[in-house]
């Protein structure tokens, strides 16, 4: 459970559905899937991560980037960087998801955002929130089923190989 120490840390309260999932599963070290593309990070981590930084760019004294609004617009705040988002899940290209609690005008709290390497913009808007992200993964379950088997056979020698089936000779190896 997202413990008041850590959420005091950040000083914010988490929205209820990322506490919600660290009450259940407190991180997805397992690579679940369950955030597809995102993988949720435990509750230390996502402490230590949002006291030291905050997602979008951090510009220097002199930088004038413009920064555009994301789609759909007014879902998000044109700013370079925020302290209103949580960063809570990370994916396997150095992106990040955030929760967004200080949105747009038309957006909401709570809403999730993506920033890192991969995001062109300051953030990038994802969904209204965490719980649609679930529902997302859920929804994609039936798309990933498993290959079926390879129909290639590696064999050592043609004798060895079962009739009628397309085979491949193993490369030559040497032993050590």
């Amino acid at each position: 459970m997202p413990s008041a120490a850590g959420e005091q840390r950040l000083g914010v309260r988490l929205p209820e559905d990322p506490r919600a999932l660290h009450r259940l599963i407190h991180g997805d070290r397992a690579e679940s899937g369950l955030l597809d593309p995102f993988v949720l990070v435990p509750l230390d981590v996502l402490v230590e991560w949002n006291r030291k930084n905050h997602p979008g760019y951090h510009d220097g004294l002199f930088d004038d980037a413009m920064i555009f609004d994301c789609v759909p617009a007014g879902h998000v705040r044109r700013v370079s960087s925020s302290n209103g988002g949580v960063t809570f899940a990370r994916d396997h290209g150095m992106n990040f998801a955030a929760v967004d609690l200080d949105p747009g005008p038309l957006g909401r709290s709570g809403q999730v955002v993506t920033h890192g390497r991969d995001v062109w913009t300051a953030v990038e808007y994802v969904t209204a929130s965490v719980i649609n992200l679930l529902r997302r993964a859920i929804a994609t379950l039936d798309d990933e089923r498993p290959s079926p088997p390879h129909p290639e056979v590696n064999v050592d020698s043609i004798a060895d190989a079962p009739v009628g089936r397309r085979v491949c000779p193993r490369p030559h190896r040497p032993r050590p």
